[in-house]
């Protein structure tokens, strides 16, 4: 049996970088919801949380109805669509 040596934990971008997946999710989920954006527009957002994205993209507050349904799409779009395409470098054993 292989002894396991260490535990990482990624904080986003730190072994996988999704920056990518989240500004198509939240570009995918706001054009959808009638908020027309550019990449480089949520790009630049991202790693701020959806509480300051969605003010700063689009003003509108995520604590808002539209902002909850917002949230909840991205959540949808991101998990359906985009995660699959999120891989761990080749040197970086992904275990469940």
């Amino acid at each position: 049996m292989e002894r396991l040596r260490a535990v990482l934990f990624d904080m986003d971008g730190t072994l996988v970088d999704s920056n990518p997946q989240n500004t198509q999710a939240w570009m995918d989920t706001l054009t959808e919801g009638g908020y027309p954006v550019t990449y480089e527009q949520i790009y630049s957002l991202i790693g701020m949380g959806g509480d300051n994205l969605l003010p700063m993209a689009v003003n509108v507050e995520k604590e808002s109805e539209t902002g909850k349904k917002l949230s909840e799409r991205w959540k949808t779009i991101f998990i359906e669509t985009y995660l699959p395409q999120i891989k761990p470098p080749r040197k970086v054993k992904n275990r469940h």
